[in-house]
């Protein structure tokens, strides 16, 4: 996953396949690394992924992320967003996220429009798994 300028990676589990959506799990962050001047924090805890207009499919993605904006400005991404849909599980859009006020420094924007990218990756040969509509 790629928010602004941070990228973060994690190993996650698909526990429910086959069914109307598809469900991924996700597992401790591997860490993040961010340019100058931005910080992540947090974890993806879960990816659906569900048929949209065919032949593509829409991710919703629950997550606890917060993003540290210079001069430490903390944007919460909502709990539940949900990604462009594309014919895989690799997507990306712009994100509406919320000040924390207690945890910012500085002048900061009640809200910020976040640029996230999300791919999930089929670990065996590191590509996005593609869908396919049965049925």
């Amino acid at each position: 996953m790629t928010v602004e300028e941070c990228n973060t990676q994690e190993t996650g589990w698909l526990v429910d396949n086959g069914k109307s959506a598809d469900h991924f799990l996700g597992g401790p962050p591997s860490g993040a690394g961010c340019a100058a001047g931005f910080k992540l924090a947090g974890a993806l805890t879960g990816v659906a992924v569900a048929p949209a207009t065919p032949p593509t499919f829409a991710m919703t993605v629950t997550s606890v992320m917060h993003v540290q904006v210079e001069p430490w400005c903390v944007y919460t991404l909502a709990p539940k967003f949900s990604l462009p849909a594309s014919s895989g599980t690799e997507s990306e859009g712009s994100i509406k996220s919320v000040l924390d006020k207690p945890a910012s420094f500085g002048s900061c924007a009640s809200t910020r429009y976040l640029h996230v990218r999300l791919a999930v990756v089929q670990a065996s040969f590191e590509l996005p798994y593609q869908g396919e509509i049965v049925g």
